[in-house]
């Protein structure tokens, strides 16, 4: 049984023929003080598989809004070491991001830390190879990226966020 949420999305997503809805696969779910976060599959009217990050939340009035973060197709992984293929939104409003911990030495990795400019810490767990992340406030770029495996060791460390638009 689809949350309200879930429905709410599978309804955006079904517009303008967009998706097909036979398709649409929830592959995580973060619940968050304000609002949820998704990572959703599914083939598009042109038929390729996409994967959505998309943020949801209830208004005063109860209704659902669905704001899609961004995504693409999935291709092979090109990367000698794990990372996060972030797609993110930001602005005063806050930080959106999430994506898939891809690469080689990936299937290890059990949680992600980012660490911004300004010391705050965001972290999630790898879900399926999945990370989801929402901070209400405005973040200062770069970050410093960390993925460790179940034991707490470092696998991959790097810096995101460290180009424009981030910063100039």
């Amino acid at each position: 049984m689809a949350t309200e949420a879930e429905q709410a999305i599978v309804a955006h997503l079904t517009r303008r023929p967009r998706a097909d809805p036979d398709t649409i696969e929830f592959q995580k779910v973060r619940l968050l003080a304000t609002c949820e976060m998704h990572q959703v599959a599914f083939t598009n009217h042109r038929e390729y598989r996409m994967e959505y990050i998309i943020r949801t939340w209830r208004t005063p009035g109860g209704t659902w809004v669905v704001a899609p973060i961004g995504g693409g197709s999935r291709g092979p992984s090109r990367r000698q070491e794990p990372w996060v293929n972030f797609t993110a939104g930001w602005g005063d409003d806050g930080f959106t991001a999430g994506g898939r911990v891809e690469g080689i030495g990936s299937e290890q990795s059990h949680l992600v830390r980012l660490t911004f400019a300004d010391g705050l810490i965001l972290t999630d767990t790898v879900d399926d190879g999945i990370v989801l992340f929402f901070e209400p406030r405005a973040v200062s770029f770069p970050a410093d990226v960390q993925i460790e495996d179940v034991q707490a060791s470092l696998i991959a460390s790097y810096k995101e966020f460290d180009q424009f638009p981030f910063f100039s």
